[in-house]
């Protein structure tokens, strides 16, 4: 990488200190993000924390952490920075709340093209704005997925339940709004009172076919930087209930090589989806060889980057490989 490159990682879970210096301040409180940033240092880059709500109309930012010195940067312009990369947006129910904010940030750095983002500024803002509807865009454009409708009310789940249920065994419902597993219900047995919540504030919620091999199978993320799968984790646990892993304990997570139908379809839901994301991650479900999409992440993307331990980083290479890109 070349030197000094500055960049500036978006994330609001900054209350950790720095592992080479107790003085710096703003490092996330994550293992995955904090990687990404030691192996941005020790490539001569320069990483800064911004936090969403630092970020004003006219895209000053009112305080910047440096993450290499004991450094704060006080209203300085979003430019200050040589790259932006879009991290963490918070807890589940902080992205909820604060959603219309985060929207309004990335469509105003969308707009005026100040500075370079990972992801673009216009995906992450189509993936906030659009949320999960993309999975009834690609099965309704024939990409392997479950079965997979939008409703509005409790009477339109029991409408296609059991249409679902003949030829899955059963369904799942989740929100459009929402990742880590949040109100995510598996039916039969599932809780309806959830349902009713997730329905009386969103107005609308995912009915999908369930997928009922998840615990043999696992959940397999194929991590996509530009247009190279640079690495595949699989995740497994007995915890397993519906279509996702879901913030449970006892998952065990893996390196392993993507099968043929999994590239394929990894692939094929980036492209079809957001074929300008520079970093995506396809989770894939069901059979390795006949696989679905359970989810493709397009922000907020979490790298698993503990499957590496001490050895090559690979989400790291391929954060600098872009970084390099867009600021030659």
């Amino acid at each position: 990488m070349q030197k000094k490159i500055k960049v500036g990682f978006m994330y609001s879970e900054n209350d950790g200190i720095s592992p080479h210096d107790s003085l710096v301040t703003g490092w996330p409180t994550g293992i995955t993000y904090a990687s990404i940033i030691e192996g941005i240092m020790s490539e001569g880059g320069m990483p800064y924390n911004l936090k969403w709500d630092d970020v004003g109309d006219n895209l000053k930012v009112s305080r910047m952490h440096n993450l290499s010195n004991p450094e704060i940067i006080r209203n300085a312009s979003i430019d200050y920075l040589d790259v932006l990369c879009f991290m963490g947006f918070g807890n589940v129910l902080e992205v909820r709340e604060n959603d219309k904010d985060l929207c309004k940030v990335i469509r105003n750095l969308e707009e005026s093209g100040i500075v370079p983002t990972i992801n673009p500024s216009k995906t992450v803002l189509n993936a906030r704005e659009g949320k999960k509807r993309y999975l009834v865009d690609l099965f309704e454009n024939g990409i392997s997925v479950p079965d997979t409708y939008i409703v509005d009310s409790l009477s339109g789940v029991e409408d296609i339940s059991s249409e679902l249920v003949d030829k899955y065994g059963g369904y799942v419902t989740k929100p459009l709004n929402g990742f880590g597993g949040f109100g995510v219900e598996k039916f039969p047995g599932g809780d309806l009172e959830s349902v009713k919540d997730i329905l009386s504030k969103d107005g609308e919620i995912i009915v999908q076919g369930y997928v009922n091999n998840i615990q043999e199978t696992g959940e397999r993320s194929v991590f996509i930087f530009g247009d190279d799968i640079k690495y595949t984790v699989l995740k497994k646990s007995s915890g397993f209930k519906t279509n996702v892993t879901g913030n449970i304990s006892g998952v065990s997570r893996s390196l392993v090589d993507c099968t043929s139908a999994e590239r394929k379809l990894a692939y094929e839901a980036k492209e079809l989806i957001a074929p300008e994301a520079l970093i995506a991650r396809a989770d894939l479900i069901g059979d390795r060889d006949n696989p679905y999409v359970g989810e493709l992440t397009l922000s907020s993307i979490g790298l698993h980057t503990a499957v590496f331990g001490n050895g090559r980083n690979l989400s790291v290479e391929g954060y600098i490989k872009l970084i390099e890109n867009l600021v030659r």
